[in-house]
């Protein structure tokens, strides 16, 4: 599968995303508006920077197209919310998608992956991170794992762990989370639009 550059498919400045190819251009999209890249029509693997810093407006993905702060008014047209730590997938209690994830023994996004066809976290209420008595939230027990946190610094830490993601409507990819710094999160990712499981 072809690598795509850095500022591809989750590369969208104006909802609070922005691909690291713009921040070192200085954030100038390459769309018709202003501060927004154009994303790509092309597959493969990127990275890019998700501001999700706000919990109460949650960055929407759907691999293949352009992230957005809104929520899609197709239920199919998203396959992860992303708000602060708290990451949810188009399934269970959040979405009446197909969409899931699986940990996988990958190191690194780069190699080869096929991912299952079964046994995919969907998702349920969990706990909201913090001390007990915070609340619950709608999200993927799987995903719920993606970091460390340390009480004494207030940091979050990424474990590095390779998912396995299948879309809401059954495609895969994969997904690993590098860094996540001040609310904006920084994603490795793959995408195969053809329904192979084979990355």
């Amino acid at each position: 599968m072809r690598a795509l550059t850095i500022a591809a498919m989750l590369g969208f400045v104006g909802c609070g995303i922005q691909s690291a190819e713009s921040a070192l251009d200085g954030g100038m999209g390459h769309g018709s508006d202003a501060g927004v890249d154009a994303p790509a029509t092309s597959t493969g693997a990127g990275e890019s920077i998700l501001d999700a810093a706000d919990a109460k407006v949650p960055v929407y993905v759907a691999l293949g197209s352009a992230p957005t702060n809104t929520a899609p008014s197709d239920a199919l047209g998203w396959d992860l919310r992303i708000a602060r730590t708290m990451i949810a997938t188009n399934s269970g209690t959040s979405g009446g998608g197909g969409a899931g994830v699986i940990a996988t023994s990958a190191k690194s996004i780069d190699e080869p992956i096929t991912c299952p066809t079964a046994g995919f976290a969907v998702d349920a209420m969990l706990p909201i991170p913090g001390p007990p008595g915070s609340g619950e939230y709608s999200g993927n027990p799987a995903l719920a794992e993606w970091f460390n946190y340390d009480p004494a610094t207030h940091t979050v830490t990424s474990k590095g762990i390779v998912y396995c993601v299948r879309t809401a409507n059954g495609k895969y990819g994969a997904i690993r989370i590098r860094n996540y710094t001040g609310g904006k999160m920084t994603v490795q990712w793959r995408y195969q639009p053809s329904g192979s499981p084979v990355l």
